[in-house]
């Protein structure tokens, strides 16, 4: 069974350091999570971003890859700045429905931003 790479490979150290800690207490409160997207590359941005506008779907973000970068794109360190995340259900099934606000608390608590306090929210987003 070959695992592809970590949503933490190329990630900056606060997520490097904060994530894995985020995610033992979500655990330990019987609310596991994983992590689904790290580092994106340009095209994978621009697919998500042409999601719709040219290509079927809902909008999923506002950043372009060129003009307004994504947290999920190489930043000016190298390193990416953002992680997406999802609640697990158990027999490999996934759910975006869990305690979303337990998770923000969690990542504020570590000095992180949650994509869930914005004004038009993504809780699962977590960025640097």
């Amino acid at each position: 069974m070959t695992i592809g790479p970590s949503p933490l490979d190329g990630a900056n150290h606060l997520l490097v350091e904060k994530v894995p800690l985020i995610l033992a207490e979500m655990a330990a409160l019987g609310h596991p999570m994983k992590m689904t997207e790290g580092r994106r590359s340009l095209k994978r941005q621009q697919d998500l971003y042409a999601q719709g506008r040219t290509k079927p779907g809902s909008k999923v973000t506002n950043c372009d890859g060129v003009k307004n970068k994504s947290k999920h794109q190489a930043q000016s360190d190298g390193t990416h700045h953002a992680i997406d995340f999802v609640f697990i259900l158990g027999m490999g099934r996934v759910t975006w429905k869990g305690p979303w606000d337990v998770f923000g608390a969690l990542v504020r608590k570590h000095g992180l931003k949650w994509g869930g306090d914005w004004t038009t929210p993504d809780r699962p987003h977590v960025e640097v």
